[in-house]
């Protein structure tokens, strides 16, 4: 059975085209102000170290949250005021 869609579907709609659009737009100005540069060896490997260092925060982060979460069933921000 078809479902109506209702002006805050069509809005939701259009927010997302507007975001993928702004994230495919953005990618092809980033890789296209490159054309011409090229990165060494060495900047590629501090590119891929920072990344993961930063990506490994992130996930150590998520999962102290994830922790805390399934323990307590709730987020808590404030640890020492618990």
């Amino acid at each position: 059975m078809l479902r109506r869609f209702n002006y805050i579907d069509v809005i939701l709609w259009i927010f997302r085209i507007g975001i993928i659009g702004l994230v495919v737009w953005g990618t092809v100005a980033k890789l296209s102000f490159g054309v011409g540069r090229s990165y060494s060896t060495a900047n590629w490997l501090d590119f891929v170290i920072s990344g993961l260092s930063q990506g490994s925060l992130y996930a150590l982060i998520a999962l102290g949250y994830t922790m805390v979460y399934g323990v307590l069933f709730m987020i808590n921000f404030a640890h020492g005021e618990f």
